[in-house]
């Protein structure tokens, strides 16, 4: 096919009907019965692994629409916002849900993973979320829907106000574990690393990891035992599906 030829079909192509209802105030009706059908095809074709990562995307776009996003701290600033489920080993995406304005369903943060990973209830896949969706409500639900979930935790989400006040006293590599004592269903980390760290989890205790790092001194090689929380450990190597997603995406743009 010549890019001539490519570029009129392009042009004709349609994915939805527009003489159905909604197509006018509905405002993803061209796209979305498409993404329906590709999220099907998805599944189908690739099986859930056991560690999921779930983050949002920027899918390039320059043009005009009325929910057209900036995000300054994404590598594309300008486009469409995505929330996506992705593989944490190979990026494979199986969900996506696109972000139309807050005049749409108008979902709370929780509403919106609860729905994403429906598909992963009583069967004990791991998911890992950043501190924009994380929550002790949140996770948890998720513990009852016997989905695993580790995520770091913004410090005003912690409802014990002497708890955060203490953090402000921990010297550097301290780190404490803390759950809630009626239930015990989750497990809050506090560390003093070069920055303030909070880790909450649903199904990770106080396992400590031994990190050996070589550095030079005055020439000679000397190696260093850092000891480290295991869930920062599992989180780093799995909470990063959606950024895989992102990069294999970006060659082919």
């Amino acid at each position: 096919m010549s890019e001539a030829d490519f570029w009129n079909i392009a042009g004709i192509l349609h994915l939805a009907d527009n003489e159905q209802p909604g197509a006018i105030t509905e405002k993803l009706h061209k796209v979305l019965a498409f993404q329906q059908m590709m999220e099907l095809k998805w599944v189908q074709n690739y099986k859930y692994p056991q560690n999921l990562a779930l983050d949002e995307a920027i899918i390039p776009y320059s043009g005009r629409l009325s929910f057209l996003q900036f995000i300054h701290n994404k590598p594309t600033r300008w486009g469409i916002k995505a929330f996506l489920l992705s593989s944490s080993a190979t990026g494979y995406t199986y969900k996506m849900k696109i972000y139309s304005g807050k005049e749409g369903e108008g979902l709370s943060t929780r509403e919106l993973v609860e729905e994403m990973v429906a598909p992963l209830e009583n069967q004990a896949y791991i998911l890992y979320l950043d501190n924009f969706y994380t929550s002790v409500e949140l996770l948890k639900s998720l513990r009852r829907k016997k989905i695993r979930c580790s995520g770091t935790l913004r410090k005003n989400r912690i409802k014990n106000t002497d708890l955060v006040a203490s953090f402000k006293k921990f010297s550097k590599g301290e780190m404490k574990f803390y759950t809630d004592e009626s239930e015990q269903e989750l497990t809050l980390l506090l560390w003093k690393d070069k920055k303030d760290v909070v880790f909450l989890s649903n199904h990770r205790g106080d396992e400590i990891d031994e990190v050996r790092k070589t550095r030079k001194v005055k020439g000679k090689e000397v190696e260093e035992v850092k000891q480290v929380p295991a869930i920062r450990t599992h989180y780093n190597q799995k909470a990063r599906g959606v950024d895989l997603s992102n990069q294999l995406c970006q060659t082919f743009r």
